[in-house]
């Protein structure tokens, strides 16, 4: 009986774990968006970069810059490290 208990206990504690911190991805525009889906409506997620990085429910976006005639840059934001270069690739 108490390892049954234990077990359902685990099974609740991870529906509320998987509920509350469940991310997404969706494109938007140039970004590729990273949000918690229950926090927020995918659809109504500002187009606009800076207000992007101001939605409590958003935590990461991506994006490439073209910094060459073939060579880009992957870029990310989170709110804990703000905008960071990330690797280069060559198209």
């Amino acid at each position: 009986m108490k390892q049954a208990l234990v077990v359902i206990t685990a099974l609740v504690l991870i529906g509320v774990y998987w509920c509350q911190f469940h991310v997404k991805e969706k494109k938007i525009g140039i970004y590729k968006v990273t949000y918690y889906s229950n926090r927020c409506d995918a659809e109504q997620l500002p187009r606009n970069f800076l207000q992007l990085t101001r939605t409590p429910c958003v935590t990461k976006i991506m994006w490439q810059e073209q910094i060459g005639s073939n060579t880009y840059r992957w870029m990310s934001w989170t709110p804990e490290t703000g905008t960071q270069e990330g690797v280069l690739e060559r198209k």
